[in-house]
């Protein structure tokens, strides 16, 4: 069953505010993102699920922190109602990352891009839609994996991606 009109433009606007506090760092956003119980299944890039506000935003901050220049973009979004306060949607996306001290968009041999479609389950809470549950699903990538150190979190999120872990 279709969102509302405005059930789906606050989730529209919810995953960019999720893309913006990526891309800006400011991981304590996310606290306005998600629930306290959130739950990201992120497996194909961190090799497991992580449960709970706090755990995703120490996975999220560890991931990124190191590698400065990202852009993440949701490109098309279908929301559906699942219930009067509960939400589905399956969001294509791209995430752009590149090397230290690079900026973006980077060159071809400094930039690692992700296709990813987001399969997310919503709540509607006191404070407006929150995520509570997030599936990344790798469509594809591009990109040398390489450059990327393998001590990193996404260094290591890009082998696992390109099949290299």
């Amino acid at each position: 069953m279709d969102c509302s009109v405005e059930d789906r433009a606050e989730i529209e606007d919810l995953l960019a505010r999720y893309c913006f506090a990526l891309d800006t760092k400011n991981f304590d956003d996310l606290r306005n993102v998600m629930t306290d119980d959130v739950v990201f299944d992120y497996t194909d890039e961190f090799g497991e699920p992580h449960q709970g506000v706090e755990a995703v935003i120490d996975v999220v901050r560890a991931a990124l922190t190191p590698h400065p220049a990202s852009i993440h973009a949701a490109l098309t979004t279908r929301v559906r109602s699942t219930g009067a306060d509960t939400a589905s949607a399956s969001t294509h996306a791209i995430s752009v990352s590149v090397v230290d001290g690079e900026r973006v968009p980077g060159r071809t041999d400094t930039t690692f891009v992700v296709f990813c479609t987001w399969l997310d389950d919503y709540v509607r809470t006191t404070g407006g839609w929150r995520l509570k549950r997030r599936k990344l699903n790798v469509v594809s990538s591009l990109g040398d994996s390489g450059k990327w150190d393998p001590e990193t979190l996404a260094g290591q999120a890009f082998r696992r991606v390109t099949g290299e872990l």
